[in-house]
């Protein structure tokens, strides 16, 4: 099954070789006309590494690399473009435990009785409000 955790979980291992796994996505855009006026909708993930040396693919990347946060913060690039800036506000906000993203949550409908994906932000255990329901499992 094809699901957007998954692909950007395999997307990571392809262009850089670094193995991870899906935390939540915490933002997405949305854009008309982009490339090829083609509709263009960008997720953002959090995604926990469990490997760390870096094997970049040059087909698919220029380059990778670890580098400490604030070096990251102050390339201009990020610094001159406000999506950039927006996406690692919202990216440090999610990492300083002060935002939470869309998890993952596996759901059957009953319109096709298949498996789906329902994203969601997980607030409810947090506020004592946790639903009695089968379908969703903390």
């Amino acid at each position: 099954m094809k699901t957007y955790f998954f692909g950007a979980v395999r997307e990571v291992r392809e262009e850089t070789g670094i193995e991870s796994c899906f935390l939540d996505v915490v933002a997405f855009r949305h854009a008309h006309q982009v490339t090829f006026d083609k509709l263009d909708i960008l997720f953002i993930c959090t995604l926990k590494p469990l490997s760390f040396d870096v094997s970049v693919d040059e087909s698919e990347i220029e380059a990778a690399q670890w580098m400490p946060l604030d070096e990251f913060i102050n390339q201009p690039f990020h610094q001159e473009d406000e999506m950039c800036k927006a996406i690692v506000d919202i990216c440090i906000a999610r990492y300083e435990k002060c935002y939470t993203g869309f998890g993952a949550y596996q759901v059957t409908s009953k319109l096709d009785n298949r498996v789906a994906y329902l994203y969601f932000q997980d607030i409810l255990e947090a506020a004592g409000c946790v639903p009695e329901t089968s379908w969703y499992k903390v």
